[in-house]
């Protein structure tokens, strides 16, 4: 039952124009065409108004689209539900989009944001692929000999807590014996806490074996540590009650904000961070070699700029 400390929707509004109200009524039709309906393969774009949801100047929104857009095997209600919130942001967003459309003055710049973005989309799915092609995976030695080298720049900013954590109700049998337990956190008082924790915990964290950060322990103990350093440093067990729930904590080992981060805690971070500079290198890479090639088919000239260091050159005299 060794468990760890526990973890901490936006929900979008449907605010602007609303059109489910005319398109409701219509939508029964819908529900009861087959839900493969539409033109047939290569025909034009239904022109009858009995097929049009909605239309905004050239832009028309159709029973086909609503009816590809819904999943099968909704029931009625359901679909007739989603149609309409369907109908409702693509009006709205047509809508808004042509009157900003009409107001917006710079529309060449919302066109380079549009073509950055879709750049930026283009080279970071290119880049995926690229680096999925050469795995990046860093060591366990590699981190070892990061850490070795570097231990004494790593330093703490928060504390750091070996332990237990018991949540019980505040009347529970065998409270006294629980304490007892707590303090002790021998091998054999960790089997009698979490035989005892089977029956009586609403909440139960070991952590003897890892260090955790004390600021995730303090989250789900509701009592306000007003300086961590000095609660952990002089503390090795504590309890406290809130809504008739008590609150054991015993701390095992403790390292303080200023220490060297131990190997175990900065094992993950090293890793990650070994792995990001190797993608960095690969991108490096593959950007000579793009660079390169492009320079021996003559398509890349760089006079003001060397793509190598990443700088301008300034001032570079002509031979």
């Amino acid at each position: 039952m060794k468990g760890s400390i526990t973890e901490r929707r936006r929900r979008h509004g449907s605010g602007g124009v609303r059109a489910g109200a005319f398109v409701a009524p219509a939508l029964a039709a819908l529900l009861c065409l087959p839900s493969c309906g539409g033109s047939p393969e290569g025909a034009a774009a239904p022109q009858d108004s009995a097929e049009i949801v909605a239309q905004v100047g050239d832009s028309v929104l159709t029973f086909d689209d609503l009816r590809a857009r819904i999943p099968q095997g909704l029931d009625p209600a359901d679909s007739l539900r989603l149609a309409s919130n369907i109908a409702d942001s693509w009006l709205r967003d047509v809508l808004l989009a042509s009157v900003a459309e009409e107001n917006v003055v710079d529309l060449e710049h919302i066109d380079r944001l549009t073509e950055e973005f879709r750049n930026d989309l283009i080279v970071g799915e290119y880049m995926k692929r690229y680096q999925a092609a050469k795995p990046s995976k860093a060591s366990d030695a590699e981190a070892r000999r990061f850490y070795d080298a570097n231990a004494g720049r790593m330093l703490l900013e928060r504390p750091l807590v070996k332990g237990i954590l018991i949540k019980v109700p505040a009347d529970a049998q065998g409270v006294e014996q629980l304490r007892r337990w707590m303090k002790s956190a021998s091998a054999s008082s960790v089997a009698s806490i979490e035989k005892y924790g089977l029956g009586s915990a609403m909440q139960y964290d070991y952590f003897m074996d890892r260090w955790v950060d004390f600021s995730d322990v303090a989250a789900v103990i509701p009592y306000r540590f007003e300086t961590p350093d000095d609660f952990v440093g002089r503390t090795d067990d504590f309890e406290t009650q809130r809504s008739g729930a008590l609150y054991i904590l015993h701390i095992s080992d403790r390292k303080l904000s200023g220490d060297t981060m131990p190997y175990d805690f900065a094992r993950p971070q090293i890793l990650q961070a070994l792995e990001q500079q190797e993608r960095s290198r690969y991108a490096d890479a593959l950007m000579a070699d793009l660079c390169a090639r492009a320079r021996k088919r003559g398509v890349l000239k760089t006079p003001g700029y060397d793509p190598k260091t990443h700088k301008l050159i300034i001032n570079n005299p002509k031979k």
